[in-house]
C-alpha cells in the first residue's frame, strides 16, 4: 500500500490515497495517526485528508498507520509540521 501528500494554513495536513500493489485503490482503509489519537477513512477513490491544528504539530515524529481488510497493515514514520506532508 501507498500513500501521499498535500497542505494548507496554518494546520498540518495529511493527504493522500491508499492503493494495492496493482494502483487500484482501497476505499474504506483506516488511517491513523495513534501517536496523536486521530484517524479517518478513505473514501471510494481511496484518498483521505487529516488536519491537525498547529497546537498539536511540534516537529514530531510520529507513525502513520493504514490498515484495510484482505491486506497487510502498513506503518511509515512522519515529521510534522505545519504545511505540506507527503508520505509517497
Amino acid at each position: 500500500m501507498r500513500r501521499g501528500g498535500g497542505a494548507w494554513g496554518q494546520e498540518a495536513v495529511v493527504r493522500g490515497r491508499v492503493i494495492d500493489d496493482s494502483g487500484d485503490a482501497l476505499p474504506a482503509a483506516t488511517v491513523q495517526i495513534p501517536d496523536l489519537n486521530v484517524g479517518v477513512y478513505t473514501n471510494a477513490a481511496g484518498t483521505y485528508t487529516i488536519l491537525l491544528p498547529a497546537v498539536r504539530v511540534s516537529g514530531e515524529t510520529v507513525t502513520l498507520r493504514v490498515r484495510v481488510i484482505g491486506h497487510k497493515p502498513a506503518a511509515r514514520q512522519l515529521t510534522l509540521s505545519l504545511g505540506e506532508h507527503a508520505d509517497d
